[in-house]
């Protein structure tokens, strides 16, 4: 495979396999108006406002990520969301509210809760296990991270391609 039929097939794929973080990230960028600060779950808080950010990321044009600064700066909040959303997975969570009085229900396999109108008496989360499901969503997380570098390397092949080719 010569290096220009290589590129024009990258040029062509890139499109195509960015449409589903494409949509997660429409997605993510809705959940902006549920972003509310609720003080006992600072970490849902943050969690929110991290996936709002990774949507924002997910539908940036990759024609901005040519220049470099922009590009590292792009990687850098990239690697910030995903870290922050690996700690927010699998980092257990457990608040209980001062003066609770009631039992704390602690199952140990997934979270609980106990809340009584606007007030939270605790809550309490575990790392969950890893199936074929989070393995997808995992991907989607990770794929405009990929298909940026993938653009970022690729371009100025696809632009000399272009150049070279023959106009009608």
């Amino acid at each position: 495979m010569t290096s220009t039929t290589k590129a024009s097939l990258i040029r062509v794929l890139i499109p195509l396999l960015r449409l589903l973080p494409f949509y997660g990230g429409l997605y993510a960028v809705m959940i902006w108006e549920y972003v509310a600060d609720e003080p006992p779950l600072q970490k849902q808080f943050y969690a929110r406002l991290v996936m709002v950010l990774w949507g924002v990321l997910a539908l940036t044009p990759f024609i901005i990520l040519r220049l470099r600064p922009i590009f590292h700066l792009y990687c850098i909040l990239f690697f910030c969301c995903i870290a922050f959303l690996l700690y927010d997975t699998f980092v257990p969570f457990r608040y209980v509210a001062p003066g609770y009085q009631g039992p704390i229900r602690d199952n140990g396999v997934s979270e609980s809760s106990a809340s009584s109108g606007d007030h939270v008496g605790f809550w309490v989360s575990y790392p969950p296990s890893v199936d074929a499901e989070d393995l997808f969503k995992a991907a989607v997380y990770v794929a405009p991270l990929v298909l940026a570098y993938v653009y970022r390397r690729h371009f100025r092949s696809w632009a000399s391609s272009s150049s070279h080719s023959p106009e009608p």
